[in-house]
């Protein structure tokens, strides 16, 4: 019988598989690996009061240190 720590370490997945179905445009965000992958542990969408696409957000966007000035 396998430990339950092996089992449990065999089932993460990587960093850069976590979201890899999501795609981001936002080429300025620190989760942005270049290629138009999110590799955020998870999301946020927002705004609360959306009410289309137009009114959504990604709240989990981080600009890039090496975009500030």
């Amino acid at each position: 019988m396998d430990h339950p720590q092996k089992i449990k370490k065999e089932r993460r997945l990587s960093k850069m598989d976590k979201n890899k179905n999501i795609t981001c445009d936002a080429c300025h965000c620190t989760f942005n690996d270049g290629h138009m992958n999110c590799t955020a542990d998870g999301i946020k969408v927002g705004t609360h009061n959306a009410c289309s696409c137009d009114d959504t957000r990604c709240a989990t966007f981080t600009l890039k240190m090496t975009d500030v000035e």
